[in-house]
């Protein structure tokens, strides 16, 4: 009996937190503007006074930091998704205020795709980012 309760007490916060994770993808795609953030919370937001982004289409790298390089976030991919649906893999690299952190080999689905960017999606994780393809 004790462990068909632990069972169920397991299986309900699967569910629980599938839910959670579910509810932070509609949040993320209704926000514009080229941003990071991990479990809902902001990582890095560009701010058009203050921030410069970079995209290199040859190496399929996408960055976006601060005016003195203190705050960053920068992703390679292997491909450059172009349409809703499309999954590709990725190495991510980002600053917080006290340390350098970094997701390699990270699947992100692209949830969708306006114009010149691309809102990047990894439910496990909890990771979400846009980026602007530069021409």
């Amino acid at each position: 009996m004790r462990a068909r309760t632990v069972i169920m007490a397991l299986a309900a916060t699967l569910v629980l937190s599938g839910c959670i994770r579910d509810r932070l993808l509609p949040a993320f795609v209704g926000k514009d503007g080229v941003r990071l953030e991990i479990a809902g919370v902001p990582q890095f937001v560009y701010e058009e006074n203050g921030c410069q982004m970079a995209f290199n289409a040859d190496k399929r790298e996408f960055r976006a930091h601060t005016d003195n390089m203190s705050d960053y976030f920068c992703v390679t991919l292997n491909a450059i998704p172009v349409q809703e649906g499309e999954t590709v893999m990725g190495d991510l690299r980002w600053t917080t205020s006290t340390s350098i952190n970094n997701r390699n080999r990270i699947a992100l689905e692209a949830v969708k795709v306006e114009g010149d960017e691309i809102w990047l999606w990894n439910r496990q994780s909890q990771t979400a980012l846009v980026i602007r393809v530069l021409e």
